[in-house]
């Protein structure tokens, strides 16, 4: 059914669905960090192995988002929704209840897994029942929504570890799952109308998968996210260590900036909704790859000039994450036209291949032989110029 069909009342509830399921999402991230000290006493264990818990997270969610996609395919989006959440329940139970790390790891584990179908289905649903110009418009308002929730979950899982401890901050994050999961339940509807038999089944997954990769146009699409996010997470990697040890900010100034960020995003994203009824999505995508490698040239250009000092990175950040937000929902949607009777496989892959290149640069920026705003810059401009390089390496996608 399309949204022509339906009342504004049920645009309003899916809507709030697609917003919860953001909002789980990123709780499940960034929710509990503040409770990971108290872990480490409470479960006898080392720092390394109570960090090593956000990289399961990760491995869980990358592992979901392989086989939620397909599965939705096959069997509908609202029953694979609501079971993969009933699984991410399970590991906030474990998280909860746990009496040491490996139970720990199982549960975060668990939690990445089922909480992945948020990141892909999520956006699935809204292509399946909008039209194209209100999906990228409604895509972009949504965006505004996560740097909201990525500045305030921190703080609120902060003040629960201040004055009810860590299992308190996964039982809340319990009680967030299952209510989410209701309303799913209640108000979302099955948006996938045209149900692919045997898509799950795992030699046609496999098959279907390497069909995708080898598909004309496909990867430069997740590859372009990819480096975008990535140059993004370098920052986040580098920065603690570079703005406060080597450029004196104190720990309450760095998170003042997490402020600006969040204010690049919004009017990144608010700027998307505004031009996605002017522009064409290949045009969005083009100047926003434009924007961000001009941002990141900006800031190592000045690093190399021996103009070393916050501005000189805070302010072509600040243009690097508001340009960002034309390319990273746009490219997403251009995915999803490859093979749009498959929307579950393109939507999984092309979050998987995002996200593992995201985690790459991480890893990458975290093994630099020096935290300075040299090789941080030229790190992030290197990335988004190999990104910029593949898109126009394809020029016949703009015709």
């Amino acid at each position: 059914m399309r949204c022509d069909s339906t009342t504004a009342i049920d645009h309003i509830r899916t809507l709030t669905g697609i917003f919860l399921l953001s909002l789980i999402g990123v709780f499940g991230m960034d929710f509990c960090l503040p409770a990971l000290p108290a872990i480490t006493i409470a479960l006898h264990t080392s720092v390394s192995l109570a960090k090593l818990t956000i990289a399961i997270y990760f491995g869980g969610m990358c592992s979901g988002l392989m086989i939620f996609g397909p599965l939705s395919d096959q069997y509908g989006r609202r029953k694979v929704l609501m079971s993969a959440l009933s699984v991410a329940l399970i590991g906030s139970i474990i998280c909860a209840l746990t009496p040491n790390i490996h139970g720990m790891m199982l549960g975060r584990f668990l939690q990445g897994f089922g909480l992945a179908s948020g990141m892909t289905l999520g956006r699935t649903i809204l292509q399946d029942l909008f039209p194209e110009k209100q999906f990228l418009r409604i895509s972009a308002y949504l965006g505004m929504m996560t740097p909201l929730i990525i500045a305030v979950a921190p703080t609120i899982g902060g003040y629960i570890q201040e004055l009810w401890g860590w299992r308190m901050s996964f039982s809340v994050l319990c009680l967030l799952v299952a209510t989410v999961t209701v309303y799913i339940a209640l108000y979302v509807p099955e948006s996938n109308r045209q149900c692919q038999h045997g898509a799950a089944h795992p030699t046609h997954m496999c098959r279907f998968y390497w069909q995708l990769l080898r598909t004309k146009h496909f990867l430069i699409y997740p590859l372009l996210s990819g480096t975008i996010s990535g140059g993004w997470m370098v920052y986040l990697t580098i920065s603690p260590f570079l703005l406060q040890n080597e450029m004196g900010l104190s720990p309450i100034a760095y998170g003042h900036l997490a402020v600006l960020n969040a204010a690049a995003i919004i009017i990144g994203s608010f700027l998307n909704a505004r031009l996605v009824s002017v522009w064409s999505p290949h045009k969005m995508i083009l100047m926003g790859s434009i924007g961000t490698i001009i941002a990141a040239g900006a800031m190592l250009g000045m690093g190399l000039l021996g103009w070393l000092s916050v501005m000189a990175i805070v302010i072509p950040l600040f243009f690097y994450l508001l340009f960002a937000q034309w390319v990273l929902p746009q490219a997403a949607f251009c995915t999803s036209r490859i093979m749009a009777q498959y929307k579950g496989y393109t939507s999984s892959l092309h979050t998987t291949i995002q996200l593992m290149l995201t985690l790459f640069f991480s890893l990458c920026a975290a093994l630099l032989p020096m935290y300075s705003q040299i090789p941080m810059s030229a790190f992030i401009f290197g990335g988004v110029l190999l990104g910029l390089l593949c898109l126009l390496s394809n020029k016949d996608i703009f015709r």
